[in-house]
């Protein structure tokens, strides 16, 4: 009978025999930077010094992109972190199936120093502090704190949690299976809280003690792991971790080596991860075992492909395929759903060229006491206000035909919870903006803020500029579209040069002479970006999001070795088949050269404009407008609650659109609204729903909101 693989001698081991059986074989010294760091990162948390530090931002486009660090390495640790935890260093080792985005809670790490600066209120602090939403393949520490750092804090407060944690009551049996694995945790990491825990686990004084009492009891436990966490615990956490991966290895081995996806689910992906850098082979190593033989370990992806058409392309591909362009044309028209003539994503380029020069012209003839071009971009925030918007300024700024082709071109969109229905994009206007990018968010943006500096009462200062779109115009200079950073200086230098402050007619408000010249110099440097950029820049929009979507088509089909599904593949494609297909997913794997698994269909159930629509609503509801307190302020709803109701109509539509049928109380989350005015939540929800049938159809005649023409006006909002 052959030996037993080190694999097999350890399964079922405690962690210190696990911990004498590699010193005993010479499998120990591979974990010696990793114990090292992992010990470092432990004292200096119970020592009351913060480990982890979150930084959460959110664009314009209310878009989080939170980033997180840990902090009080040294250089060698700091090359320890490169070298093993690095996504794409994982990744080139195969480990395809670790997540590129994770919210990660970090609140646990901090515990000890948040005890120390805020007793009372330390444990709430922790569980509520704000999770981080970190793009993995961006953050270089990120990995590292979602397979090490994370894990092993939830299990040192375990208990900490599990008295803080509300929800759904847990049965007897349920309390006592949990509070028994706490005190194997402990035990196996030889951590002496036994007295700690009387008073919290299951059947003790918990229940009975005050506030204070049970803050106290929190603060003795951190207060005694603080004084016995070490590297000796460091090291029978690992063993234990690495017992629960071996331990659910061969229970996949009953026939045979398993394969890596068949073991590594859930929190196992984090344990290679953490444990063996992602290396499913060095795993394998460290166990004895042989890898499967159907096992293939990609070290890097295939190149992405993107086929989309177009004249130019097709006579490209005929000249090295050996095929006629006719025939070419064919068998892309019959995969895309197109005939001849350009491609979906071309005729959308061509709709931004024509959109930019537009823009531009109207920044550029901007005069100092007329109204603003804000609104001339469709943004999230002008959306988010839960109210029946005003006439968008776009439609009175730019060319009608421009205005129909983006509603053409980006009506519609797929929703993730049904992606086989392509619904309808209120907000075409919007889609395009995000499509676009943030050359949008840093033109828009500073050509206003410069009105602002010139002609509010909030005046803002053009020297604070570079700062106030840091964001954008690091992103762009990432992109290889820099802007000229001179751009700043003359704001700030012209800032200097601005008349005194005058106040307006009515005396509220302020005014500085000197806008146009502040306005020239914007103009001229948008211009020369635009002139030595704006083509590169688009092609690399489309480009770019195409082939991330498919570089992450390829990562899940080399984690799962088989292609992912279409629900899946619509949880990372939506935007980018929104930006460019009209929502349209099978249009998006056709350009992506793959076959589509399911097929798309379009659904629109409103007749006219969205506006007019949210307008009839409002009025059939009983809404009332009220009249404008200034001249140059629209006209607004005097009834908001119904006006939020008329607002988040269009959002009724798309899931009617979506689901094939109207939506449900209970799915269209009809408890954020108030009903009183409708006779309650069951009167008020069949009105809101016979409303709502009959304005889709046919919009009756109501009031709606005017405003002046932005460009002759002599007064703004501020």
């Amino acid at each position: 009978m052959s030996e037993p693989t080190f694999g097999r001698r350890i399964l079922g081991c405690p962690p210190h025999e696990i911990l004498e059986a590699e010193d005993a074989a010479g499998r120990s010294e591979q974990f010696a930077e990793l114990d090292a760091l992992l010990t470092t990162i432990l004292t200096s948390s119970f020592a009351g010094d913060p480990v982890v530090r979150v930084a959460v931002k959110v664009d314009k486009n209310m878009t989080r992109s939170d980033s997180v660090t840990i902090l009080g390495l040294d250089a060698q640790q700091r090359q320890l972190l490169g070298d093993r935890y690095l996504l794409e260093r994982q990744q080139s080792r195969g480990a395809w199936f670790l997540p590129q985005i994770a919210l990660l809670k970090v609140g646990m790490c901090n515990l000890p120093s948040l005890t120390d600066l805020h007793p009372r209120f330390a444990v709430n602090a922790a569980r509520d502090a704000t999770a981080a939403k970190v793009d993995l393949r961006t953050n270089d520490d990120a990995l590292a704190i979602w397979a090490l750092l994370i894990p092993v804090f939830s299990e040192l407060f375990a208990p900490v949690d599990a008295r803080t944690t509300s929800g759904k009551p847990l049965t007897a049996d349920q309390q006592r299976h949990i509070w028994d694995l706490i005190a194997t945790t402990y035990s196996e990491l030889n951590l002496d809280v036994v007295e700690q825990l009387a008073d919290m686990r299951y059947g003790g004084n918990w229940s009975r003690l005050r506030i204070d009492g049970q803050m106290v009891a929190k603060q003795a436990l951190v207060a005694a792991l603080a004084s016995q966490v070490g590297s000796d615990t460091v090291r029978r956490w690992r063993a234990r971790s690495i017992q629960s991966l071996a331990a659910r290895y061969y229970s996949k081995a009953m026939s045979g080596p398993p394969l890596a996806r068949s073991v590594l689910t859930g929190t196992y992906q984090a344990a290679l991860s953490g444990l063996f850098g992602g290396d499913w082979l060095a795993f394998l190593d460290y166990l004895g075992e042989p890898p499967n033989d159907a096992e293939h370990i990609l070290t890097s992806l295939p190149e992405p492909r993107v086929y989309l058409g177009g004249s130019d392309k097709l006579t490209a591909v005929a000249a090295t395929s050996g095929l006629p362009v006719d025939e070419l044309e064919r068998m892309l028209g019959a995969l895309l759903g197109r005939t001849t003539g350009t491609s979906a994503v071309e005729d959308r380029v061509a709709v931004m060229r024509r959109w930019w020069q537009s823009f531009d012209h109207v920044h550029a003839a901007q005069q100092s006491r007329a109204k603003p071009a804000r609104g001339l971009v469709e943004d999230a925030f002008e959306l988010a206000t839960g109210q029946i918007p005003a006439p968008p300024l776009y439609r009175k700024l730019l060319p009608a035909d421009l205005c129909d082709d983006i509603d053409r071109l980006w009506d519609g969109i797929t929703l993730p919870r049904w992606p086989e229905r392509i619904v309808s994009e209120f907000h075409p206007h919007h889609q395009m903006a995000l499509a676009f990018g943030p050359a949008i968010d840093l033109w828009n943006g500073v050509a206003l803020t410069c009105w602002s500096a010139c002609n509010t009462y909030t005046s803002r200062n053009l020297t604070e500029i570079a700062e106030r779109y840091r964001q954008e115009v690091n992103a762009l200079a990432d992109f290889g579209f820099p802007i000229d950073g001179g751009m700043f200086e003359e704001l700030a230098q012209a800032e200097q040069h601005l008349g005194p402050i005058q106040p307006w007619a009515e005396g509220w408000d302020r005014r500085r002479d000197g806008f146009e010249t502040v306005r020239d110099i914007v103009t001229r440097h948008r211009r020369a970006w635009a002139d030595r950029h704006l083509d590169d820049y688009l092609r690399h929009r489309w480009n770019s999001e195409i082939r991330d979507a498919a570089r992450e088509f390829n990562r899940r089909t080399a984690a799962r070795n088989k292609p992912p599904t279409f629900k899946q593949f619509a949880s990372f494609a939506i935007p980018t088949a929104n930006h460019w297909f009209d929502g349209d997913l099978a249009a998006l794997y056709a350009a992506l050269g793959e076959p589509s698994p399911s097929t798309t269909a379009r659904h629109d159930l409103l007749v006219g404009d969205p506006r007019d629509f949210m307008y009839a609503v409002y009025a059939q509801l009983g809404g009332r407008w009220a009249a404008a307190e200034k001249s140059y302020d629209p006209d607004y709803a005097k009834d908001p609650e119904l006006g939020q109701l008329a607002e988040a109509a269009l959002r009724y539509l798309q899931q009617y659109e979506a689901l094939g049928r109207p939506p449900s109380f209970g799915e269209f989350r009809a408890t954020r609204f108030r009903w009183e005015q409708l006779g309650g939540e069951e009167a008020g929800w069949y009105r809101y729903q016979q409303v709502i049938e009959v304005a889709r159809v046919i919009p009756s005649p109501a009031p709606r909101p005017t405003s002046a023409d932005p460009q002759t006006e002599s007064r703004h909002e501020p």
